[in-house]
Order: structure tokens, then C-alpha cells, then sequence
């Protein structure tokens, strides 16, 4: 038998770091795309002119050999798709499609879980079943309207979309990282840090009649804890907080920074009715 395919593994290898070179990326994809369709043409062509020898070549072809180019056809296949719907999404919105396609790749490896099995497992029990090619065409039983043709086998079809699923979920992942890390850093300049500059005292008499309104968590927060989420909400250390609502509770007008408050708010009010 003289098929050379690791030969052309290796020249589709380069012609694909070529086309990986390529600044745009559904230019890149699609790139890769014809690349690796022409290599299945000629995968086929090997496959025709050079017949196998024995079964056990004809499984090892069509379990090892072909899921290698098609796995990457349909790897790229499926980013140009991803890649065509950023184009018309906003930053967020790619981010929801990118988890909506992992979680059907998620169900994918579910609902196919035996032979997800079968292949990490290296088995080899039912090859003469998967990786032997039937005279004619046929449907597969799970998967209504997929067709596998006469010069392919159902083994090559699962496992190369085990490899391509595979492969798409490492990047979707990292896609993901990239994306949420970028959302968060503008989110984050988007939203100005309050840091408090009034006085210690006014911010804790502040803190104090909201933990007593009741009005975080249902009421369900002790004051320590509404403290402590002020210091750090607002940047600004209170130290004994206990002792100081202690001093106020003995001065003359303790709770002048509500009243205060509240003078400005209905001034607010009066202004805008006037």
C-alpha cells in the first residue's frame, strides 16, 4: 500500500501555519477551511487508488489517520461560524454565544458518552463496527440527517468531532477568560470608586442609622458587618466605631450630620417644584 499520509499531514500542517498567519480572522479561517478540504479530497484520492491491504488498515485509516484532517475541517469550520457571529455582536453578547456553544459542547460529550469513552480510552472492541466502510450510504441512527457516505465510516465522523469539540472547548475557554477579563477591567473604569472624605464621625452615625432602618439583607446584617462593608466600599478606616457612636450619644446635637442631611435633601425638593 503505498499511501503517504503522514507526508500529507505534514504539507497540510505548513500550508495551515501560512494561513494562520493571516491578520483577519474569518480571512484566517476560511483560509484553513479550503486547506483542509482540499486535504480530504486527497485523503479519498489515496484511499481509491490504493487499496487496503487488510482490514486492520482500514481501521487504523479511518480511526487514527482520517479524524486527524477532518477533526481540523470541522475545528475550523465551526470558529468561522463563532467568528462571523462577533462581527455582528456587541462584547457581551459574543461572551453569552461563546457559553451557549460551550454548554452545547458539554451536552454533546453527555449525550454521547460511550463513545467519548471508547475513544479516550483507546478500545478497540467494536472497530470492525466503527471504522469499516459499508457498500453503501447510511444514516446514523442518533443523529437524524447526518449521512455517512460510502467512503467514510460512523467511527471516523464521532471521533473526529470528539477531536474538533475538544479542541473548540480549550479555545472557547480561553476566549472566555480573554473576554470576561476585558469586560470586567472596563466595567471596573466605568464605575467611579467612592472614597469617602467627610469626617470619621459623620460616616459611622451614617453606617449606624442605616444598619438601624433595617434597609440591606432585610435587616439580616449586624451593624458590625455594615461597618466593615463601609470601610471598604468607601476606603476609609473607623477604627472603634463602638466608642465613638458612645461619644456622640453624649454631645449636645449628636445627630446634626442626619439633620444636616435631611435640609439639603428637601432644599433639593424645593428647588425642583419651584
Amino acid at each position: 500500500m503505498n499511501r503517504n499520509f503522514g507526508r500529507l499531514q505534514e504539507e497540510t500542517g505548513e500550508a495551515l501555519q501560512e494561513a494562520l498567519k493571516e491578520t483577519h480572522p474569518i480571512s484566517r479561517y476560511r483560509g484553513c477551511i479550503r486547506i483542509l478540504e482540499s486535504a480530504g479530497h486527497q485523503l479519498k484520492e489515496m484511499v481509491v487508488t490504493n487499496p487496503f491491504a487488510t482490514r486492520e488498515d482500514e481501521i487504523h485509516h479511518f480511526k487514527h489517520e482520517a479524524p486527524e484532517i477532518y477533526s481540523q475541517l470541522f475545528y475550523y469550520l465551526e470558529l468561522n461560524r463563532l467568528e462571523t457571529d462577533r462581527d455582528y455582536c456587541d462584547p457581551k453578547a459574543f461572551l453569552a454565544v461563546l457559553r451557549r456553544k460551550k454548554i452545547a459542547i458539554d451536552e454533546y460529550f453527555q449525550e454521547h458518552d460511550a463513545i467519548c469513552r471508547y475513544y479516550s480510552q483507546g478500545s478497540a472492541f467494536q472497530d470492525d463496527y466503527l471504522f469499516i466502510r459499508r457498500p453503501t450510504g447510511q444514516f446514523l441512527g442518533d443523529e437524524i440527517g447526518t449521512f455517512i457516505p460510502p467512503d467514510f465510516t460512523i467511527g471516523t465522523h464521532w471521533f473526529s468531532f470528539i477531536k474538533a469539540n475538544m479542541r473548540l472547548r480549550d479555545w472557547i475557554r480561553e476566549e472566555l477568560a480573554k473576554g470576561e477579563a476585558v469586560w470586567e477591567g472596563e466595567s471596573a473604569k466605568r464605575k467611579p470608586k467612592l472614597r469617602w472624605t467627610g469626617t470619621r464621625a459623620d460616616l459611622i452615625l451614617l453606617l449606624c442609622a442605616l444598619s438601624l432602618t433595617g434597609c440591606f439583607n432585610n435587616g439580616e446584617l449586624t451593624l458590625k458587618q455594615i461597618m466593615e462593608w463601609g470601610e471598604e466600599e468607601f476606603a476609609f478606616k473607623l477604627g472603634q466605631y463602638h466608642v465613638a457612636l458612645g461619644e456622640m450619644s453624649i454631645r449636645k446635637e449628636p445627630v446634626k450630620f442626619l439633620h444636616r442631611l435631611i435640609d439639603l435633601v428637601l432644599r433639593k425638593f424645593d428647588s425642583m417644584t419651584a
